[in-house]
């Protein structure tokens, strides 16, 4: 391994990096195959994050995985695929800081260019809605603030829980199917519900726990599920987000109502991060 290291740096890093994301896809693969979600019982941030996520993290990484172990030439082909393509060949647990920053901020990318049409969406749910005149005014004067770059305000966040209270149109089961689709997680209102609700619980977990519980490998990615921009270098970013997130979203009385602002949430917080990383 020393001969390796010095005189092939860049591939010793790879193996390196791949052994450390086998023991932790090993480690993930052994929570996800012996948690059985229950009803009402509280579980920790990590394993929410895991029970949701493992599926497609396989999904990613098993083809390099299956072509690595064809006889003699299957390291050689692996190799430069994992080299060149590391976002696109390998899931999460492969990735050091620098990559996962990179491969979750290019789905910001993404997101943030639907953010305009979702607003527009959002606006006009709320002229449809049965909602009282003057709030329907002042969430969208906040809309409109947001869009020109200010940030969400604890009290502007109280008015956008009560529209989503009062106008049922901003429930996920009411959306059009060009708000569905501009929300970007799915075009199907029941995969979309199913997404809110997985958010919800990872809320409430991090109340109970605490939002330092987990590690950065874990953070970032609930950070990032709910809109945050991330920074390799800052690691407080994320933790200062998730903070904010949860102060914006508790205090929800009705579940329908909860889900459709927590689906709208990276929208409203879409300042509240600094985009300088990108």
């Amino acid at each position: 391994m020393n001969f390796l290291s010095s005189r092939f740096p860049r591939i010793y890093t790879v193996l390196n990096q791949m052994k450390v994301g086998s023991i932790r896809l090993v480690k993930d693969a052994k929570l996800r195959y012996t948690l059985k979600l229950e009803k009402g019982k509280m579980y920790t941030p990590t394993q929410l994050v895991t029970h949701k996520e493992f599926g497609a993290d396989v999904r990613k990484c098993l083809p390099v995985f299956v072509i690595f172990w064809i006889p003699v030439i299957g390291m050689w082909i692996s190799l430069p695929m994992v080299l060149l393509f590391p976002h696109q060949t390998l899931s999460r647990q492969f990735w050091t800081d620098k990559q996962r920053t990179l491969a979750l901020n290019r789905v910001l990318e993404h997101r943030a260019k639907l953010f305009p049409s979702l607003s527009l969406n959002v606006m006009n749910a709320i002229e449809h809605s049965q909602a009282d005149s003057k709030l329907s005014q002042l969430s969208c004067d906040i809309l409109e603030k947001i869009g020109q770059g200010d940030l969400l305000k604890e009290e502007e966040s109280h008015i956008l829980r009560r529209i989503f209270v009062e106008a049922k149109t901003l429930h996920p089961k009411a959306l059009t199917s060009n708000h569905l689709k501009d929300l970007s997680f799915s075009t199907s209102s029941y995969d979309l519900r199913n997404h809110a609700i997985y958010i919800a619980n990872v809320d409430r977990s991090l109340r109970h726990f605490g939002i330092d519980a987990e590690d950065m490998y874990t953070t970032d990615i609930i950070a990032h599920q709910r809109g945050c921009w991330l920074d390799s270098t800052d690691q407080k970013r994320s933790l200062t987000y998730i903070q904010q997130w949860l102060d914006f979203s508790k205090g929800f009385k009705s579940k329908e109502a909860e889900l459709g602002y927590l689906l709208h949430l990276p929208l409203f917080m879409r300042n509240n991060t600094s985009t300088e990383t990108k």
